[in-house]
């Protein structure tokens, strides 16, 4: 099947290129200097701290703007699952659950950023942003995604032991920019994305960018399809009130609406190791059932380079998030509401005594609050109303020394935290990272570093109404979840930088993981939220980046990983975790042979995965391999004037039947539009 699709998408490119150049006859200095500056972009994610990719201690990634606009598709973790060590899933029709997972570490050890605020939602049950990703769209304002791989909580915080993603946008702009983008696709899709933006860089800038996005949402069976409605805006901007000196203010919003649907489960009688064909597809029994939510990240970050010396950044954030949830009874609706508010304050003070040593030192506060509603017997016609408030502080401090050593080729981070929380004991991380650069363009680099995830309000206080009594899950005795992670990578530039290819051998190494125990726990009495699983991971990634000609890049990656864990620490036997392949690919080819045409082709290929679905009454949940399966998306786009571009995008061009997590995906999809830009 691969070899198959292989050949398809290599035959598409090499087809079309040629074609490009013949009509309009190669590719102009301005697409070139576009190029080039994309292969060493500078990055803050690594150090947070400005540094070129080339130089990095760790393994960091890089979405360009670039790639982004060539595949025409404004759903930002798609382009995050293209880069190595990174798992992508969702259930399928557009807008619903999706999530992303670095090195098999698992969703809830990601660590989210927008410019420099921390994207969180606290309401959620592990106090990850899962729930908000399939409202990421828009792509007008995007400068770059930044990818870091690997525990980085010494630097980042809590969450960030599997990664840390960062979605930066165009900052400091000059002159307008303007730009409407329009664009159609089955199942009365429309996604519309607008930017309007001025500024002049040395006095200030103002950034708008809404989005609307609204779907029928794919039909896979019964009467109504899993319909999904989204409007959202970042907005930015920033003063320089005098030299060397800047604020800035970042906002974010999305407010949405989706159909919620039955979970995938497995037709009666079917066989204990079957095919996609025993399952039923996922329902929508009643378009009341529904989900409502809305996110809000607000934020202000003042900078002030005062000398050579010394510059330093105060940033203060706010948040909001609800996911309210809808089912319909008679007589109501029953209720479950999971809001969340976020304050976070930092500062960071860079310090450069000499220019071979860089001193990071900063402090954070940050205050989480959840507040939960639930009714307590709706199915019997009781829709009280029951609220469930709770809240807690964290102090923390961390220290980064990062240094450049003979003729610059060694490069050093040495970093720690000490993080300090008023419902359970303080922790200490560490995190030392090195690389050093040969003259023959190799690079080698190797990490380890410690991390940590803090339990959220939900598994510390949660739980939920039932024939008027609350019941507990959570356990206000859990304490941080704490990992050990190593790597060692190298990386090879050939062809005066144009090639570039890497691998790196990764293991991260968890305890005191909080899991949900279907059992009563032990001075509880009931289900709920436990702390003491275990789990393991290694694996290797390698990647390579070729420019072949001026005009054409291909880009693949390929993700080894073995993940395991245990619940009973002292079990002799470990379990897969589940959802999980154990190998995924990806090949991409971008070509820009003029100034006019755009061409992209994108191939995905995931290994065998484990999952578990339900079986319809009587049959038990059942654990099966599911297909390994190979995905082309196909894109183009074409400049018809300097101000309008038309384009088409092409998902699933060869109409692969397949699922992920047991959830069906869609079919052979086409999307196209038009743009209107002013720049």
């Amino acid at each position: 099947m691969f070899n198959k699709f292989a050949v398809i998408f290599i035959l598409v490119m090499v087809l079309a290129v040629p074609m490009a150049l013949a009509q309009d006859g190669g590719v102009s200095s301005s697409t070139q200097a576009r190029l080039s500056s994309a292969l060493d972009p500078v990055v803050v994610i690594g150090t947070r701290d400005s540094q070129s990719i080339s130089e990095s201690t760790k393994s960091v990634s890089v979405v360009t703007k670039e790639e982004i606009d060539a595949q025409e598709n404004t759903f930002l973790p798609k382009f995050l699952s293209q880069q190595p060590g990174v798992f992508y899933s969702s259930n399928g029709s557009p807008g619903q659950w999706t999530t992303v997972n670095i090195r098999g570490a698992g969703a809830k050890y990601t660590a989210f950023e927008f410019n420099g605020i921390k994207l969180q939602d606290v309401a959620d049950t592990q106090g990850a942003f899962t729930g908000f990703l399939e409202d990421l769209q828009g792509t007008s304002n995007i400068e770059q995604l930044e990818l870091l791989r690997g525990t980085s909580s010494a630097l980042h915080g809590s969450r960030a032991i599997g990664g840390v993603i960062s979605l930066q946008t165009e900052r400091w702009i000059d002159g307008i920019r303007a730009e409407v983008r329009n664009e159609f696709g089955p199942n009365n899709t429309y996604i519309g994305n607008a930017r309007i933006a001025y500024g002049k860089p040395d006095l200030f800038y103002i950034d708008i960018n809404p989005v609307y996005v609204d779907t029928d949402g794919e039909n896979y069976y019964g009467k109504y399809g899993l319909g999904y409605e989204n409007k959202g805006a970042s907005v930015s901007g920033g003063f320089k009130p005098f030299e060397g000196a800047s604020i800035e203010f970042v906002s974010l919003f999305y407010d949405s609406k989706m159909i919620s649907s039955d979970s995938p489960t497995y037709k009666i009688g079917a066989p204990d190791h079957f095919s996609k064909d025993s399952l039923l597809p996922q329902r929508v029994t009643n378009p009341n059932d529904r989900r409502e939510s809305m996110v809000t990240q607000v934020g202000a970050i003042w900078r002030h380079n005062v000398s050579d010396l010394w510059d330093y950044s105060l940033t203060v954030s706010s948040g909001k998030t609800e996911r309210h949830y809808f089912s319909e009874y008679p007589g109501g609706y029953d209720k479950g509401f999971y809001d969340g508010k976020t304050l976070n304050v930092q500062t960071q003070h860079n310090i450069r005594p000499n220019d071979w040593l860089t001193i990071n030192v900063g402090l954070e506060f940050e205050e989480l609050k959840y507040e939960g509603l639930s009714t307590p017997d709706s199915w019997s016609g009781n829709f009280t109303e029951v609220r469930k408030d709770n809240k807690y502080k964290s102090w923390e401090y961390f220290i980064q020394l990062q240094g450049s050593f003979l003729s610059n080729k060694l490069k050093t981070n040495i970093g720690a935290r000490y993080s300090k929380y008023d419902v359970f004991s303080g922790e200490f991380l560490y995190d030392v990272s090195a690389a050093y650069l040969f003259d023959t363009g190799t690079k080698i680099h190797a990490q380890v570093g410690s991390g940590y995830r803090a339990p959220s309000l939900y598994e510390l206080f949660g739980g939920y109404m039932d024939n008027g009594t609350f019941i507990i899950i959570g356990d206000d005795s859990l304490k941080p979840e704490k990992s050990v992670s190593f790597e060692f990578g190298v990386e090879q530039s050939l062809l005066k930088d144009k090639m570039k290819i890497g691998a790196t051998y990764f293991q991260i190494d968890v305890d005191d993981i909080i899991y949900y125990s279907s059992a009563n726990r032990a001075g509880i009495g009931t289900p709920g939220y436990a702390q003491g699983s275990k789990g393991k991971v290694k694996g290797l990634e390698a990647w390579v980046n070729f420019w072949i000609v001026d005009y054409v890049r291909l880009a693949a990656s390929y993700t080894f990983v073995d993940s395991r864990y245990k619940t009973d620490p002292s079990a002799r036997d470990w379990s897969r975790t589940m959802n999980l392949p154990h190998n995924i690919f990806n090949l991409n080819v971008l070509a820009m042979p003029t100034d006019k045409l755009v061409l992209s082709g994108n191939l995905s290929v995931r290994g065998a995965t484990p999952v578990s679905v339900s079986g319809t009454w009587p049959n038990p949940s059942l654990t099966y391999d599911e297909k390994s399966f190979a995905v082309l998306d196909l894109a183009a786009s074409y400049q018809v004037f300097d101000f309008m571009k038309f384009f088409v995008r092409l998902d699933n061009v060869t109409n692969v039947d397949y699922t992920i997590g047991a959830y069906f995906q869609p079919g052979i999809s086409v999307y196209g539009g038009v743009a209107f830009s002013y720049k």
